[in-house]
This record gives structure tokens, sequence and C-alpha cells, in this order.
């Protein structure tokens, strides 16, 4: 099963060069997992004409109304994997941190997902700690907030209960690669 990660679109405003990458990136995916700052659904009815979305609300969307494809936590089994989705992974810099698993329950996440989705740094990170995967895509329109580096997305594999993400570095707006998309 290969699944699309994408966070912290903060869109609108739709960038035509940013949509056509991500959904190249996102071609032949089984679905899409949001982990917030949307700030608008018309982010999921763009994301939904490659593959079926679901959402983690961020800090920016509390004004969009909560349903199944849309909330603050959100917990899935695909293909025998525990994955949960939140816009937040709440690290805390302390000479004895709490282990992943502590912090994905106090975050809502019970029983501890097997793979944490999570944004809201705009950096990407693929990383194990403490048998949880964590998995941040970055952002598309922002990464690291800056306007002048590549997009990135990525992209979940799940095989025979395994799971693993690769980064997608999307191509620079008006640079060799980009391409146009047509928005609805």
């Amino acid at each position: 099963m290969r699944i699309g990660v994408i966070a912290d679109t903060h869109m609108p405003p739709f960038h035509d060069e940013v949509c056509a990458a991500v959904e190249d990136a996102f071609a032949g995916v089984d679905l899409i997992l949001h982990a917030g700052d949307l700030v608008s659904l018309r982010v999921i009815e763009w994301l939904e004409r490659t593959a079926p979305v679901i959402a983690a609300r961020g800090n920016n969307d509390m004004h969009l109304a909560t349903d199944e494809q849309l909330a603050d936590v959100q917990q899935l089994e695909l293909a025998g994997i525990r994955v949960g989705i939140t816009h937040v992974l709440p690290v805390r810099r302390v000479p004895d941190p709490p282990s992943v698993p502590e912090l994905a329950r106090s975050c809502g996440l019970d029983p501890v997902p097997d793979v944490w989705v999570f944004g809201d740094s705009h950096r990407e990170v693929v990383e194990w700690r403490d048998g949880v995967l964590l998995l941040n895509p970055g952002s598309p329109t922002s990464p690291h907030l800056r306007v002048d580096l590549p997009g990135r997305v990525a992209v979940l594999t799940i095989e025979d209960r395994h799971p693993s993400a690769e980064i997608v570095h999307l191509p620079v707006p008006g640079q060799p690669g980009a391409r146009r998309a047509v928005m609805p």
C-alpha cells in the first residue's frame, strides 16, 4: 500500500506549479494523509482528485468543521499497521523526555500507533523512535518556513506489515521540471 503524506499546505492561495508537483508525487497512491494546516477545505477537494483523504486539524484550521475526514486526532489501521495523525508532535527538550508512547497517549493516540504522522514544524522527519515511525512530510509551500526551497511531501509504503517512508523533494516553481495544474 502506498500513501501520500502532506502537511502545512496553508492554501489558499493555490500555487499551480506546487499543486502539479504534489499530484505527480502522489500519482498512484491509495490514500492521502494530511497532517493539518490546510486552511481551506478546498485542499481536501483538490487532493481527492488523486486519492481519498484523511486529515488532522491544525492550529490554522480551527475555523473548519470537524467530521470523519477532518478531526483533531485520526487513528487508522492500514494494511495491518496502526497509523495516528496529529498536527503536532509535542517534543519536549528536557533532561528526561517522555517516551514516544507516553507522548502519543497524551495526544489522544491510544493504542500507540506504529506510525505517527504529524506536521506543524514545516521540517521533514523520518525517524524510528521507541518502536514508532515518526513521519513529518515537511511542507509543499513553505519548507523550513522558507519559500526559496523545494517543497516536500512524503510517501509512506506498507509492505508485509512493515512501514517505510521517503521524503519527496518537489521541483521549485518556475524551474525546469515544474508544470502547472488546473485548479478546481
